[in-house]
């Protein structure tokens, strides 16, 4: 809007300069041209401001919708990075639900502060499996078992571990995984309740 009226400022001192020159001819011609112009410019300009601020909007819902449905499962989600030495780390846990389900949070779980992932939740008689599972995802093979753990509190409880892998090409390996744990603890105690009946 400034430079329209500067140009039509500037035109308009243009026109007395030439006295040959009309004023309906420099609001027909140029200044016409740099209206028009300039109404297209402000425009797109408004147009693409609006498409980013939806976008930013439903990006932001989306992510807060995430959070809150991964705080609500009473289950845990996890990603991990996998160092070319087999070494994983995690980059992110549901802390909550992870809480809620272990009484553990993603500290306890580090053997140490640079975040290399440890055994400590898991039953010393399911480590092995467990281990033999990650060789399997390791290799770009999507993996399920079950597992028990031993919460903070010394609660013995089955989880359902699903894991999937995702393969780089250019390494020609595993570099990350994503994981989620879901509580079937219930149900195996009913299995072993009605295998003791029968």
């Amino acid at each position: 809007i400034a430079v329209t009226l500067t140009q039509l400022a500037g035109l308009l001192a243009l026109g007395s300069s030439f006295p040959g020159l009309t004023l309906a001819e420099i609001f027909v011609g140029p200044f016409t041209f740099n209206l028009v112009t300039s109404t297209l410019v402000l425009l797109v300009t408004h147009y693409r401001q609006r498409i980013v601020r939806e976008r930013q909007s439903a990006l932001t819902a989306s992510e807060e919708r995430y959070r809150t449905i991964t705080e609500l499962i009473s289950d845990y989600a996890y990603a991990m990075q996998v160092e070319s030495d087999s070494t994983m780390r995690y980059e992110w846990i549901t802390d909550e639900p992870l809480k809620r389900l272990t009484g553990y949070n993603i500290n306890d779980l580090d053997v140490n502060r640079d975040r290399k992932v440890g055994q400590r939740l898991f039953h010393p008689d399911d480590v092995e499996a467990v281990r033999h599972e990650l060789a399997r995802t390791l290799k770009g093979e999507a993996t399920h078992a079950e597992h028990r753990i031993i919460t903070r509190s010394g609660e013995v409880r089955w989880l359902h571990m699903y894991r999937r892998p995702f393969w780089d090409e250019k390494e020609q390996r595993v570099t990350r995984l994503l994981g989620v744990a879901q509580d079937i603890t219930a149900r195996k105690l009913a299995e072993i309740a009605l295998k003791a009946s029968e």
